[in-house]
């Protein structure tokens, strides 16, 4: 089975006036373009919370989120973007980031900090299409595959021929 998120990136502006854009964390560390054009890819300017975006990086198709993360006083803006396999179906991947971002939500353990711990138990359940733990909350990608009746990734033609 081939991977269906090559990296993950996640991103963040502080809900405090003055802050910028920055880069929290790239897993796995191996994109070979600067951050300026990683961050104009995975945390667009003007976006607002529970958007997602669809970009290239490179030839490669980058799928983004965006969220609040709650804070004292005004909230943060993040964005979770996925650098994807040619083969994915971005329009069954969002229902699965969605909600795991939801989910972390409400049981307190979105913040950047777990975020960062957990990107790649998250990119390994989502290239699994396994279960993922984080903390004492467990998301299954599996069964909300199957409950959603969707797949990750398009079947592989084999080409035909007359022999």
């Amino acid at each position: 089975m081939s991977s269906t998120v090559l990296v993950s990136i996640i991103c963040g502006l502080e809900g405090r006036v003055g802050s910028n854009p920055k880069i929290i964390k790239i897993y796995p560390d191996n994109l070979d373009v600067t951050e300026e054009y990683i961050l104009e890819r995975s945390l667009p300017h003007g976006a607002l919370p529970d958007q997602f975006f669809e970009d290239k990086l490179d030839s490669r198709k980058i799928l983004v989120y965006t969220f609040e993360i709650e804070k004292d006083g005004r909230n943060d803006l993040a964005s979770i973007g996925l650098v994807l396999d040619k083969d994915v179906i971005i329009e069954n991947l969002q229902p699965i980031i969605k909600r795991l971002v939801n989910r972390l939500n409400s049981e307190n353990l979105l913040t950047y900090e777990i975020f960062q711990e957990s990107l790649p138990k998250i990119i390994d359940g989502l290239n699994k299409e396994s279960k993922i733990k984080i903390g004492n909350m467990i998301f299954d990608v599996k069964s909300i595959l199957n409950e959603e009746k969707l797949e990750l990734k398009e079947k592989s033609r084999k080409a035909r021929g007359m022999f």
